[in-house]
């Protein structure tokens, strides 16, 4: 049997799924906090209430979407990238995908890893490619929650035209 068909067999998705949620739970916790701050400043800034509450919701609901949905797409990418387009011996470090770092030479150096198809250039699309995909995912997923919370607690969104 092929070894990448055997591979796939045994592939364990949930485990590299909770894997990047454990490991990058503290980068998206100050990811929130830092967006939480510019928030607060740029409010402060035009003069504006600001409503701790509701922001915190939001920027809470969208990291968290971004959270798990890049745990997916590392689950992906070790499913369909790692062992068939590039190796890596560092499996901490450089197999997981990151949806706001980008694939880097960094990687590839030091003999910790090579190519094994395409090209360094073709890898980085890949990443783009994934990346793209998590953060268009993860903002689909955010604007659903809205949506559901609206309907749930009978809010209606204002229009913000004004008609005379």
């Amino acid at each position: 049997m092929h070894n990448g068909i055997q591979s796939n067999l045994n592939f364990d998705f949930e485990g590299y799924w909770i894997y990047y949620i454990i490991d990058n739970s503290l980068f998206h916790l100050v990811l929130f906090i830092t967006i939480l701050i510019v928030a607060y400043a740029k409010d402060r800034f035009h003069k504006k209430r600001f409503n701790f509450i509701g922001k915190s919701l939001k920027i809470g609901a969208f990291v968290l979407a971004l959270l798990f949905v890049g745990g997916f797409f590392n689950s992906l990418w070790n499913l369909f990238v790692l062992d068939k387009i590039y190796t890596s011996n560092d499996v901490d470090a450089d197999s997981q995908f990151s949806t706001m770092v980008p694939f880097s030479q960094r990687m590839l150096i030091e003999g910790r890893g090579s190519i094994l198809t395409g090209s360094f250039g073709h890898l980085q699309l890949i990443w783009f490619s994934f990346a793209t995909m998590s953060w268009m995912m993860a903002f689909g997923l955010y604007r659903l929650g809205l949506f559901v919370m609206r309907s749930l607690c009978g809010e209606k969104k204002v229009n913000s035209t004004r008609q005379p």
